[in-house]
């Protein structure tokens, strides 16, 4: 008597139903990076920021509000 191993059809019915779930985290990982490539495209340059940063410095300073200390 040949008894058939109960492990070989549960395996097949388990592989196509992980390999979806894995294809899914893929794709959820590729789209997050296309969204922070995207949200840092719309950001603008870093050296725009840097002068933004200086111009509200100015104004604040300008308004009479003290300057902040530097540690």
């Amino acid at each position: 008597m040949t008894e058939r191993p109960t492990a070989i059809p549960s395996l097949r019915r388990i592989a196509p139903l992980a390999a979806a779930g894995c294809a899914a985290v893929a794709a959820t990982i590729v789209a997050g990076k296309g969204r922070a490539r995207l949200r840092s495209r719309r950001e603008g340059d870093p050296a725009d920021r840097r002068l933004a940063q200086d111009e509200m410095e100015a104004l604040a300073t300008a308004e009479g509000m003290p300057e902040a200390r530097e540690a």
